[in-house]
């Protein structure tokens, strides 16, 4: 059984470290300030002092190519646009396990921002167990466990570079199948304009034909009332002569 009480009382010198650490944190982060404005000033001469005695250091770290206190904008990223990236972990070899091998773990991640489409989170994991896996190292003078962080770093790069080409390739056939999709759209509206303009030509003709026949009848009750008064005149200058 937890004693929250007796917990409870531990809790005051957990905040007091805590207080502790984040102080000596500031102070960390001062010194880092002020060595790196001193390494500014100086920094033509500590990288040719670096190049002169690097071999004899133990530790060689990288020589900085441009100045100390350069700041690059980053710039805003497009609305819709992928992120790869790749992480390996290993595990090493042990003669206390069934088998002596050794894994490397690579893990894939693919975020799409901005498309609605899902992502990739998986790992490629592969097993060396072979004596030409476990033991080609030697002939360098590299331990194996050493060799498995380089094997591990190789296979980050390869796995990355062939997501790459498999984004690649997904984007060019989306972007095709899409110019596809808006021709056929074009088309189509192309059709239905034709469509319609072809049904108001029609419209247009019936009309026309309706006000000819309308006209036409016009015409022909004229003729007819004409003729009926002709004959209605001689019947009527009959009837007078009887």
């Amino acid at each position: 059984m937890l004693d929250l009480t007796k917990l409870a009382q531990q809790m005051q010198g957990i905040s007091q470290q805590l207080t502790l650490e984040a102080t000596a944190t500031r102070l960390r982060l001062e010194r880092a300030k002020t060595l790196l404005g001193q390494a500014y000033h100086q920094q033509q001469s500590l990288v040719e002092q670096q190049q002169t005695w690097r071999d004899r250091l133990s530790f060689t770290a990288a020589a900085p190519t441009e100045p100390l206190n350069r700041r690059i904008s980053i710039p805003v990223p497009p609305a819709a646009h992928t992120v790869l990236a790749t992480d390996g972990s290993q595990i090493a070899p042990s003669h206390h396990e069934i088998a002596y091998c050794y894994l490397i773990n690579v893990g894939r991640i693919v975020l799409h921002y901005g498309q609605n489409r899902l992502p990739l989170l998986d790992s490629l994991p592969e097993v060396f167990y072979r004596p030409e896996d476990l033991y080609v190292s030697r002939q360098w003078g590299i331990r194996t466990e050493e060799w498995m962080g380089y094997r591990r770093t190789v296979s980050e790069a390869i796995v990355l570079a062939e997501l790459g080409e498999e984004i690649r390739r997904q984007e060019v056939t989306l972007l095709t199948s899409q110019a596809k999709q808006e021709s056929m759209t074009l088309e189509e509206g192309k059709r239905q304009k034709a469509g319609e303009a072809e049904g108001a030509g029609e419209a247009e003709g019936v009309r026309e034909d309706t006000k000819t026949w309308g006209h036409g009848n016009t015409e022909t009750k004229a003729i007819q009332n004409s003729k009926l008064k002709t004959q209605n005149s001689k019947l009527s200058s009959l009837s007078a002569q009887s």
